[in-house]
């Protein structure tokens, strides 16, 4: 049954005009904040006992920060009815490469009696215009639904003040991992040279870019949320499994994410919003249809969905199976992987913005949670009946076909759970 579909796309000749730039992920690291690991009481340990306080409220500027965009645009966005019951509150996550303290929103279940060991998610957002507020559609639906959800911002974006770093001089590079400071003995060794990591010959943090759009701070905030969401320093915190972690990334964000859950075994599940991407670069997944697809390529650790839109910057012809590129190399290391491509959906309608009018609509917005919330259930919270529900032949009432795109394929390539599917539209998975 056909319903009225309300999709705002955004406007493409302004979207080609602000598009993310992806930039490769080139900066320096030091090591990270020390912080108390020391074990709580068995009264504080208690899940019943356990309670989060304070709410969302509105942050002052700090004297002699830079803020990026407009600062005070940057609120939280209106909840919908099928996302649950959730509270959240306003923190601060220090950064374990600079110290500066990024904003941060955690969202958990609502009630005063929460369970133990619920599963924890990591999200952060898009870059140049990008705010977590835009992308905590996910995190308030996830918290809904038994899981505590962290959204942040990157130092320099929405109400993370950026700092003026020293330029880096000299060069050093890893095959073995992520540098120190990020993921200490978390880290696993990667395939290749991926990345040159520049530092100062004294060793000291530094910055390769003069804009303060830097790949770095992304990982900065996804590591420094992972740190602070696990850490038993806080009672309040000892609700989160750490074994249990996923992180969800936006645009620039999604790079990061892929990129993350090759270095850091603490992640289990990794969700990439236009979207998953096999190199550092981007690949023809990406809203640019387009990327370094020869070097810079990114090691499938963990289950990994991609979620994509039907965008392509440029106006060549692309094959059906573009946006899986990511999947398909998933695919190659036997990583179970899925890529779903949304019929109407343009680079910015994951993003939720009254504020600056663009963004998707609350149908988009359901649309996408349903594949999320189906896909970290299953690899979170071992929920083995989520795999019907990522192969079911109609979402939320509607048949796919008015809700996956026909232009661009999307597949299962998940064997454990489901017969592998490269084209959702046409192939019988069931």
């Amino acid at each position: 049954m056909a319903k009225a579909r309300l999709r705002r796309e955004a406007n493409l000749s302004a979207f080609a005009a602000v598009i993310v730039v992806f930039l490769s992920l080139s900066s320096c690291a030091k090591s990270p904040v020390s912080s108390s690991t020391s074990k709580t009481s068995a009264s504080q340990l208690s899940c019943q006992a356990a309670r989060f306080s304070g709410s969302v409220a509105p942050k002052s500027k700090i004297s002699g920060m830079t803020y990026g965009g407009s600062y005070s645009d940057y609120v939280p966005m209106p909840a919908f009815p099928w996302q649950g019951a959730f509270e959240s509150k306003n923190v601060t996550v220090g950064s374990q490469r600079t110290g500066v303290g990024l904003d941060a929103t955690l969202f958990y279940p609502a009630g005063n009696s929460l369970p133990c060991s619920l599963p924890g998610v990591v999200i952060i957002p898009g870059s140049m215009i990008g705010v977590q507020t835009q992308v905590q559609w996910v995190a308030r639906d996830l918290a809904g639904h038994g899981y505590v959800a962290l959204s942040i911002d990157p130092m320099g974006e929405g109400h993370s003040p950026q700092i003026s770093l020293p330029p880096c001089n000299s060069t050093k590079s890893t095959s073995s991992g992520i540098p120190d400071g990020f993921g200490g003995n978390n880290s696993v060794s990667m395939s290749g040279d991926l990345i040159n990591w520049p530092t100062n010959t004294s060793g000291a943090v530094c910055d390769s870019q003069s804009t303060d759009v830097s790949g770095l701070n992304y990982l900065d905030a996804l590591e420094s949320g992972i740190d602070w969401l696990t850490s038993t320093s806080d009672p309040e915190l000892n609700i989160v499994n750490p074994s249990k972690i996923a992180v969800v990334g936006h645009s620039l964000g999604a790079i990061v994410v892929s990129f993350a859950q090759s270095i850091d075994k603490r992640i289990k599940a990794v969700v990439g919003l236009d979207n998953l991407s096999s190199t550092v670069t981007g690949d023809l997944g990406s809203p640019r249809c387009a990327g370094n697809i020869s070097t810079g390529y990114i090691t499938p650790r963990v289950p990994a969905l991609g979620e994509a839109s039907e965008y392509c910057s440029s106006q060549q012809s692309y094959p059906a199976s573009a946006k899986e590129t990511a999947a398909l190399r998933w695919k190659s290391f036997g990583i179970p992987s899925m890529e779903v491509v949304f019929a109407g959906a343009t680079h910015f309608s994951f993003a939720q913005d009254s504020v600056k009018n663009f963004g998707g609509t609350e149908v988009q917005f359901q649309e996408f949670s349903y594949y999320i919330k189906a896909f970290v259930d299953l690899f979170l919270k071992g929920d083995v009946t989520a795999a019907k529900l990522l192969d079911a032949t109609t979402v939320l009432g509607e048949p796919l076909s008015s809700i996956l795109s026909s232009r661009f394929s999307s597949g299962i390539l998940l064997p454990s759970f489901l017969p592998v599917c490269s084209d959702l539209l046409t192939c019988n998975t069931k």
